[in-house]
């Protein structure tokens, strides 16, 4: 289980930073494999509320892990 308020790392090229939790969201931006993000809250059991640079959004948990 991934800490929350923790930096993390995205591991899936090309993950959409959602406004919501939902695949039908609006996309806000993409971020790449490698890049880095602050997870802020769990939403549910698939999404995580993260920070990437300025913009806080969702993503899906699989693709995020805890930078180590």
């Amino acid at each position: 289980m991934l800490r929350l308020l923790v930096e993390s790392t995205i591991t899936f090229d090309n993950t959409k930073l959602l406004s919501k939790p939902a695949f039908d969201a609006e996309a806000l931006g993409t971020i790449q494999k490698g890049e880095r993000v602050e997870v802020i809250a769990e939403a549910d059991d698939f999404w995580f509320k993260v920070r990437y640079k300025w913009q806080n959004g969702y993503v899906l948990q699989p693709w995020v892990s805890e930078t180590k």
